[in-house]
Order: structure tokens, then C-alpha cells, then sequence
């Protein structure tokens, strides 16, 4: 996640469709949560995708070995901070 943490999800995840779920809300299935700020410098987030194939078809079958694929991106994570009082 660019600052020293990883993330390993399985499975497909949670489809995101705009008007029905919160864009600034955690995801429900894989998600990370960003602790301090980047303090005005950028981490380089990767995401690596890994897809098992198997296929059927013509009265035979198989699998293809692991296909991957993976992209990068700079991220500024700013930071709220509040005072409690009282």
C-alpha cells in the first residue's frame, strides 16, 4: 500500500455501483484504511490481480497457467484531525 503495509484478498470482492453504495465507505470484502497522512509526499500503490483459468468446451477441458496483472498509481493520503471536548 506504499507504506510498508499488504493487503491479500480472496475471491471477487464486492462490485461497486454508483447510487447504491457508499464511495466513502470501507469495502465490506477487501479494503485498507490508511493510519496517518503521507505527510505532502505520495505512496506508490500497487494492485496485482491474479486470475486461476479453468475452461470447458468440445468435450474437453482445462486450465491456463496463472495470469497476472498489475498497476500502479501515486496516492496523497490527506488526514482529518478534530478536537473532542466536553
Amino acid at each position: 500500500m506504499g507504506e510498508g503495509s499488504t493487503v491479500t484478498c480472496a475471491g471477487p470482492g464486492t462490485v461497486f455501483t454508483f447510487g447504491v453504495h457508499d464511495p466513502n465507505a470501507g469495502s465490506p470484502t477487501c479494503g485498507f484504511t490508511y493510519r496517518r497522512s503521507s505527510q505532502g509526499r505520495q505512496f506508490t500503490v500497487s494492485a496485482t490481480v491474479t486470475y486461476r483459468v479453468t475452461w470447458a468446451g468440445g468435450g474437453q477441458s482445462g486450465t491456463v497457467g496463472d495470469l497476472t496483472a498489475t498497476w500502479s498509481t501515486l496516492q496523497q493520503v490527506d488526514e482529518a484531525q478534530s478536537v473532542v471536548t466536553g
